[in-house]
């Protein structure tokens, strides 16, 4: 894809949101809406690209895959590494276990299924976990390998329309179980609970297909 200065400037304005959230919530305790903005980048970018491939016939599963894992997995890895060769020297023994079933689910991309069984988000027994930031990367390799499936199998002329007919039943989905049990963790960790924001980048990739245009362009149009 072209290179998106006005994506590059949402992200860093996502970060910076999650960023400072992290240093201290109480400064700003909406913070942690840079993750969903994250999720929704991530649809669109995603959709665009497989999108334009699927268009030109030269789309490969094993190519799009392969090259998610190949962008992500080699500083992923190094980070987990780290991370528990520290932790060895850090944790308590009976804090150990902990620390390698967290390392043994991230590298798989499983974290936050593992961690949907443990203690709220911010609670301190997973607050304190080195690995818990894991959880949103887990998600978004999950939701790498449904996308392709998706946006290739189904006709072109209903895929907007099933996009926002999934963004409709898994969003009533998810409130309905957040009304039910608002403590419970596994809605906050859950793919399907956040498969709608992705699929919004999603729909707007496809409703706007050939038709954006990029922020500078946009500025310049309004001046004399």
């Amino acid at each position: 894809m072209q290179f998106r200065n006005d994506i590059q400037g949402i992200r860093a304005l996502a970060f910076f949101l999650v960023f400072i959230f992290h240093i201290n919530y109480t400064w700003l305790q909406g913070g942690f809406i840079g993750v969903d903005v994250f999720f929704v980048i991530s649809g669109y970018l995603m959709t665009s690209i497989i999108i334009d491939q699927k268009d030109k016939n030269i789309f490969s599963f094993y190519d799009f895959y392969w090259k998610r894992l190949k962008r992500i997995f080699p500083a992923y890895l190094f980070l987990i590494i780290a991370a528990t060769l520290a932790g060895s020297f850090i944790y308590l023994a009976r804090d150990i276990w902990t620390l390698q079933k967290s390392a043994g689910a991230s590298i798989v991309f499983l974290s936050n299924l593992l961690f949907s069984r443990g203690d709220s988000y911010f609670g301190a027994a997973l607050n304190e976990n080195p690995f818990l930031h894991t959880w949103s990367l887990a998600i978004e390799m999950q939701f790498y390998l449904l996308l392709p499936l998706l946006l290739i199998w189904v006709k072109r002329k209903y895929l907007s329309a099933v996009i926002v007919l999934l963004i409709i039943v898994l969003t009533i989905y998810t409130s309905i179980s957040m009304y039910i049990d608002n403590s419970n963790t596994s809605t906050y960790f859950s793919l399907v609970s956040r498969i709608p924001e992705f699929l919004i980048g999603s729909f707007y990739s496809l409703a706007f297909k050939n038709k954006s245009i990029s922020a500078d362009r946009a500025i310049r149009s309004l001046l004399p």
